[in-house]
């Protein structure tokens, strides 16, 4: 860094580097655009209460088309955010011990009604 005197740097820049590469902050990046979608925020919402409930249930519960839950959870599932468990011929959805979890439960389980658009 030129502008912060050598004393006032508090970091390592190779070693923060090395912690966030490119890659970890494209897929962050993707994390956080698929969460700024209301309809996907409230279905982990949803999933945080529930733990595991079909595509079915779900869809009712958000007040979404079956078709449409099922492409959000989708996209949810290809960035690791939710997980899927068959049972017979059922998908039941849960959420996937992904680490930003532990950092949105408080938010959103106490913020409930911000979160759930009352």
């Amino acid at each position: 860094m030129k502008c912060v005197p050598k004393a006032e740097q508090s970091f390592d820049s190779a070693e923060a580097t090395r912690l966030m590469q490119a890659a970890d902050l494209d897929t962050l990046a993707r994390v956080f655009q698929a969460l700024g979608s209301p309809s996907r925020l409230r279905i982990c919402y949803e999933l945080m209460h529930f733990q595991s409930v079909c595509v079915c249930d779900l869809a009712a519960i958000v007040d979404l088309s079956v078709p449409a839950t099922s492409h959000h959870l989708a996209k949810l599932k290809a960035l690791g955010l939710v997980r899927v468990r068959r049972q017979a011929q059922t998908l039941f959805y849960e959420m996937a011990g992904h680490p930003l979890w532990e950092l949105l439960t408080p938010i959103m389980t106490s913020h409930e009604t911000a979160v759930i658009g009352q």
